[in-house]
């Protein structure tokens, strides 16, 4: 809370004093905690200082979840523009175009968006957004199986604290003992929801269509 209050009080010239992966951070938390104008104030202030193609497809996420579809879908266009014929472009454009129809709860038509994403993303991105979008559109037994993935403690971001991930682990790991418990896989589902209430700290919980 003590950083945030720092970040809020210089959002001004954050965009030459500040890491804007940091603020990227900071939209997230706001929406975490159902405080969408914060968020928005957060997003737009990157906006004038996104340099690379990543910095593009990593604010594009926040804004497609901020239901802000212009914005998103212009910063696409900025990651194929400096990334253009890159792999990076096609999977930024497959995961916002995802992103934007999960955030409406158009399910079904985000799985082939979402899926394309998945096979050309990292192996090591656990694949959450996917896992929601097949959950919402009624393929249960596959969505646990990735959420499944997606809590894997072995992973590395497992391992990492809410303040570098905000909100991430912990939603999935709700997630994930939903859909275990209804699949009857009850001690994962306990040790899931266990998980969760350790890691969860001073955020509340993520609602359902912040979709994390």
């Amino acid at each position: 809370d003590g950083r945030l209050r720092l970040l809020r009080s210089r959002r001004g010239p954050l965009a030459r004093s500040l890491s804007l992966n940091v603020v990227i951070l900071a939209g997230y938390v706001a929406l975490l905690r159902g405080d969408r104008s914060a968020a928005l104030g957060w997003m737009k202030s990157t906006l004038p200082v996104v340099r690379s193609a990543y910095q593009a497809a990593s604010v594009a996420i926040l804004a497609s979840r901020l239901e802000e579809t212009t914005t998103a879908r212009d910063l696409v266009k900025r990651v194929e523009q400096a990334a253009a014929g890159s792999a990076l472009a096609t999977v930024a454009r497959a995961r916002i175009e995802g992103e934007i129809l999960l955030t409406a709860g158009r399910f079904a038509e985000a799985v082939p968006h979402l899926r394309q994403w998945s096979a050309l993303a990292s192996a090591e991105n656990p694949q959450w957004c996917l896992a929601r979008a097949l959950e919402g559109s009624g393929n249960t037994a596959e969505a646990t199986s990735l959420y499944s993935a997606a809590t894997d403690m072995r992973r590395s971001i497992a391992s990492a604290p809410e303040t570098v991930y905000p909100g991430f682990f912990s939603q999935t790991l709700l997630d994930y003992a939903r859909c275990a418990r209804a699949a009857g896989i009850i001690h994962d589902a306990d040790a899931a929801a266990r998980e969760y209430r350790r890691r969860r700290g001073n955020y509340t919980t993520p609602r359902k269509d912040n979709h994390t």
